[in-house]
């Protein structure tokens, strides 16, 4: 712990750069603040989860042991930690898992006590704990009661649950049902799953999750309205590139779907080390990112997604990409790749080191985070705040062939109060001769447009916006073509949203 004193939750916001204009940052908790019943401050934290504004997070203080941590209820607090009993035991907590979630007022956790005998899933909700299944809780629909528990779980936006013990269950409403153990015929696939436990992911009762069948083809698979479905497996084309799948859950990482209604995005990597982010919506896949994609705000195409899960909402998505010199975290917001923050950022004052984010990070416009700064590994929790509505910039290029703009988004969409930058560039033997920035409220009528004669605009977008390059003849230095030539030569190519 650094040589700070501990002090009471501090909430801030702040604005990012220009790239992230409008997104704002609230600290959940960081190294000085205390940790609930434990009088010390934090020391270390794990990726946190998400739910209507609320947090819960794991977190180091006091001990190697660590504690479940909350701002349910608007303050924060604490959910189990060593000193906790055990519901339905005499005996406390010794060790929690370290990926707690949220959703539906409700807080749920794997836990034991100190010689593993009582170990189970365990939810706080109404003020108190209870048990969601542990090992003195029948199969639903097998023999005996449960062994054993594997360390994640999931909880979606209605309080339903979702893990791992002899097979994988839910439940939905207070009741545990099963969806997948090693009698579950592989759909799509050979023989019966493995039940191999990995992350699970849930959402309206809907569950997605890797496995892998008989014949040790593994896949992405998800129980859709009841019914067990294939998502993707590696024998599934990749789309966008070639080949089929290679891999989906990694070696030594903990990786898992996540699941919004019917929406499934997942991490894959290919035969040659690249890799990926998929979404499976409206009955068919595609790519949110891979290593073909630009970055947005870097030079270059990502090169790595493998470090965390993504997470799915409404149909965005957000993840954490890897490129050259760094990582940051990004989200797919109506099909544009947009930033949220990035190592080498200043945040609160700070240079952030690293990033980190759970698979139900995502909720509505806000992404929760762990973050690591360069000074002294400091490090904290955050809520990311992305603005409600998107705007989009629509360019055209006067004979394009001339001459190409630089900074824009592909798609061009931008959350609302982004500035961007555009630069034009002109061919060889051609020159920039001007913008034209359209009023928004004419945005056809050349009549109402401003002119700027700088190859470098910022535009502010604060609504739909519409602007146009013009390239033409010569390049400034050299004499000019003369005009009926270039009248005779140009060719206006319109160039919207690209």
């Amino acid at each position: 712990m650094n040589s700070r004193s501990c002090g009471v939750l501090a909430v801030l916001a702040m604005v990012t750069s220009t790239a992230s204009a409008q997104i704002t940052f609230t600290k959940v908790a960081d190294g000085s603040t205390i940790a609930p019943g434990q009088g010390v401050c934090f020391t270390g934290f794990y990726p946190p989860s998400i739910d209507d504004g609320e947090v819960a997070f794991f977190g180091l203080a006091g001990g190697w042991q660590g504690g479940i941590y909350t701002t349910l209820g608007g303050s924060l607090m604490c959910v189990a930690d060593a000193n906790t009993p055990i519901p339905g035991s005499a005996n406390s907590f010794y060790w929690l898992r370290y990926e707690p979630k949220i959703g539906g007022g409700k807080v749920a956790f794997v836990g034991h006590d100190e010689n593993n005998v009582v170990r189970g899933v365990y939810a706080y909700e109404g003020g108190s704990l209870r048990v969601v299944a542990d090992n003195n809780t029948p199969i639903p629909g097998g023999t005996g009661s449960f062994d054993w528990f594997f360390d994640y779980i999931s909880v979606s936006e209605d309080g339903d649950v979702s893990f791992y013990g002899n097979g994988l269950y839910k439940e939905v409403g207070g009741t545990l049902s099963l969806v997948a153990d090693s009698a579950t015929p592989a759909p799509g696939g050979t023989g019966t799953l493995m039940n191999y436990p990995m992350i699970s992911s849930i959402n309206s009762g809907n569950v997605a999750f890797f496995d892998v069948d008989a014949a040790k083809v593994h896949g992405v698979y998800a129980e859709l309205g009841g019914t067990l479905t294939l998502i993707a497996s590696q024998n599934t084309p990749i789309p966008g590139a070639t080949g089929t799948f290679y891999l989906f859950d990694l070696p030594g990482e903990t990786l898992g779907p996540s699941i919004d209604g019917n929406d499934v995005a997942f991490l894959a990597v290919h035969a040659d080390s690249r890799d990926g982010i998929y979404l499976h919506s409206g009955g068919s896949l595609g790519v949110v990112a891979d290593t073909e994609t630009p970055c947005p705000d870097k030079a270059g195409n990502f090169s790595s997604f493998v470090f965390a899960s993504p997470s799915v909402d409404e149909g965005n998505v957000a993840f954490r990409g890897t490129y050259d010199g760094g990582h940051g975290i990004c989200v797919s917001w109506g099909g544009a790749i947009i930033p949220v923050i990035a190592t080498g950022d200043a945040l609160d004052g700070k240079t952030v080191r690293g990033l980190d984010i759970g698979h139900r990070c995502l909720d509505g416009n806000q992404i929760v985070f762990r973050v690591n700064f360069v000074t002294n590994d400091e490090a904290a929790i955050y809520i990311a705040t992305l603005p409600s509505t998107v705007h989009t910039l629509d360019l055209d290029v006067t004979n394009e062939g001339w001459g190409s703009v630089e900074g824009l988004n592909n798609p061009p969409v931008y959350f609302a109060g982004t500035e961007v930058t555009l630069t034009a560039v002109p061919a060889d033997g051609r020159s920039f001769k001007h913008w034209e920035i359209y009023d928004p409220n004419y945005p056809d009528d050349l009549n109402y447009a401003t002119l700027e004669t700088s190859p470098e605009i910022t535009i502010v977008m604060d609504t739909d916006r519409s602007v146009t390059a013009v390239f033409g003849c010569g390049t400034g230095a050299a004499p000019m073509l003369p005009l009926a030539l270039c009248a005779l030569t140009a060719l206006v190519i319109s160039r919207r949203g690209t």
